[in-house]
């Protein structure tokens, strides 16, 4: 790299950095420049900045702290990814001078590390010896692992090859470049590149050992900077958190559209005080008994919710599926009314595209409470919408509006409707203080990554993540991470699923059988005699606790118990034939 494109490159990185302090200072988010403070830390971001003492852009983990009075703040600390070169230890000295000279300008760093790899067998006793390479970014790891990579030797090449690549070297070594340059260079004496798909976060995290929802002391000097957990300090901090919720027009029988339907109202809860933003353009009537900010047109109805979120600087957004509704439909009618969102209030999608939406900002999570619903709170499929969870854990029926009477009531009946969007946005704000804000941080304590990517991140990754950590204590290489194939075959056949166990098994698991199957039933008579000595009992609690329904309203109660005693009895007398389907 030449001296002039480094200069513009520190220079780009340099406005950036300083467009990005300035947005954050105006959400009261301010840089650390020196001195020691104590701060909880609710977020950390990958980013990066300028090594002054040689003038070249490095990886930073950027740091967001709240001090015990409210006050955020927010500490780099540079951090050189790394990844593990194996190879014979005799042409660790080869190897380090061909990567001077492949990539001159990406690498920081060459070590020799000792590591127990448990792929060898007689790991417990001999260790093995891992070349170290640093780079400057997470980018130049990315660039040159993948070139490695790419042209690495089979296993079984590289066995075949070992010994007379070793040998040579140690006899040449006057002539190793001219080796080098006569087989295939630094790739032929690379066994295997490791370590190198980690993510730069959790990299970071594992190394400098710092969790979220922890309180550290902070120490900046010119060129250093420190942190230290405050283990005497374990009751978290309390972040403001907004919790929104919006109201749609949409066309009867349709799906919102945000291209074409509108905002109606905005509402939200703010430190336990609630906020309602209607849109006078459709709503008939002001909506009394609120704190509310009523408008007189479309366009203000965001304006002013972005002006109200830069005015309360909020920690945490909180949404109910905003990732895949609220954030898409608000930043789209935004943009057709000329407002940026991102520029606004700093929120955008850091998704992958398509369906997969992250809407967050750099500074401040959002935690969207379904995916908690989704992945933790073990309730069935067709329970996980905002009304039912309400119901299960909060303990309350929450106001119900059929979705296709929301628009005539905005007309017609506004302070119900009014009501509704206040509940929601009231559900989503207490659901997340009760539920998803201590679970989500408690495990933000032990699992090296940020808010955002816990709440979203499966099972499985955040097992891989813990694994990560124990990994490093125990100085154990990190093994590859198992792609499964894209297509995969049997006996030469494309299997469309690998997990479908046939129906005669599903049907069992699930209990719903077919006709067209055959089953072998073994039925107990006394359990048939249990169902008939519990029958009224049974009757009464599906009526009057599952039904809310009086005894006395049930008109035809005796002609519905004689049906079902009759069946039961049919089924306990006469059992069933061996290959008979289920009743």
């Amino acid at each position: 790299m030449d001296k002039d494109r480094d200069e513009s490159q520190i220079l780009g990185m340099k406005r950036m950095l300083e467009q990005r302090d300035l947005y954050e200072a105006a959400y009261g988010v301010t840089r650390m420049i020196k001195g020691t403070r104590s701060g909880w830390l609710y977020n950390v971001q990958e980013s990066k900045t300028e090594d002054t003492n040689v003038g070249i852009v490095k990886s930073c983990l950027d740091c967001y702290l709240m001090d015990s009075v409210g006050e955020q703040f927010k500490v780099s600390i540079p951090f050189c990814p790394f990844l593990l070169l194996s190879a014979e230890p005799a042409a660790f000295s080869q190897i380090e001078t061909e990567l001077g000279r492949m990539f001159p300008d990406c690498i920081c760093g060459v070590s020799i590390v000792k590591k127990e790899d448990l792929e060898v067998p007689n790991h417990l006793i001999v260790h093995t010896e891992f070349m170290k390479v640093e780079f400057h970014t997470q980018d130049d790891l990315r660039t040159c692992a993948r070139a490695m990579r790419a042209r690495l030797p089979d296993k079984d090449t590289y066995t075949k090859q070992s010994d007379t690549l070793i040998h040579d070297l140690e006899d040449a070594a006057g002539t190793n470049s001219h080796y080098l340059s006569a087989t295939s260079g630094l790739f032929g004496l690379l066994r295997d590149v490791v370590e190198w798909d980690v993510p730069y976060t959790t990299r970071a995290m594992i190394e400098l050992d710092v969790r979220c929802a922890l309180w550290y002391k902070v120490t900046v000097k010119p060129g250093v900077v420190s942190v230290s957990q405050l283990k005497d300090k374990v009751t978290h901090n309390t972040p403001r958190v907004l919790a929104f919720d919006i109201e749609t027009t949409k066309q009867p029988l349709r799906f919102p559209d945000a291209e074409t339907d509108e905002v109606m109202m905005i509402s939200y809860m703010v430190d336990d005080q609630g906020y309602l933003i209607v849109n006078r353009s459709i709503v008939s009537a002001d909506i009394p008994d609120f704190e509310y900010t009523p408008t007189q047109e479309y366009k203000e109805t965001l304006d002013v919710f972005f002006r109200h979120c830069r005015e309360v600087k909020p920690t945490i957004y909180v949404t109910y599926n905003g990732d895949f509704f609220d954030w898409p439909f608000i930043e789209t009618r935004a943009q057709h009314h000329g407002l940026n969102m991102f520029q606004s209030i700093g929120v955008r999608d850091f998704g992958r595209g398509g369906i997969n939406h992250e809407y967050r900002s750099l500074h401040s999570p959002h935690l969207d409470c379904f995916k908690w619903v989704q992945r933790d709170s073990y309730l069935p499929h067709g329970s996980q919408g905002l009304k039912a969870v309400t119901r299960a854990k909060l303990g309350y029926d929450p106001l119900e509006i059929d979705p296709e009477d929301m628009t005539p009531f905005a007309r017609d009946q506004p302070e119900v409707l009014a009501s509704y969007s206040v509940s929601d946005a009231v559900a989503t704000y207490y659901l997340f203080q009760k539920y998803v804000f201590p679970f989500i941080f408690a495990l933000c304590t032990i699992i090296p990554d940020n808010p955002d990517a816990v709440l979203r991140r499966g099972s499985g990754t955040l097992c891989e993540l813990l694994l990560l950590v124990q990994a490093t204590t125990a100085n154990v290489p990190y093994p590859h991470k198992k792609a499964r194939p894209i297509l995969s075959e049997h006996n030469g056949r494309l299997l469309d699923s690998e997990s479908y166990v046939g129906g005669r098994v599903e049907a069992l698991q699930s209990g719903v059988f077919r006709s067209d199957v055959k089953y072998a039933f073994k039925v107990d008579p006394d359990a048939y005699q249990e169902l008939l000595d519990k029958m009224d009992h049974d009757l009464q609690y599906c009526i009057t606790q599952e039904k809310k329904t009086s005894l006395d309203s049930i008109l035809n109660l005796d002609e519905v118990r004689g049906q079902i005693e009759t069946q039961l009895k049919a089924l306990r007398d006469r059992g069933t034939d061996t290959f008979q389907s289920y009743p």
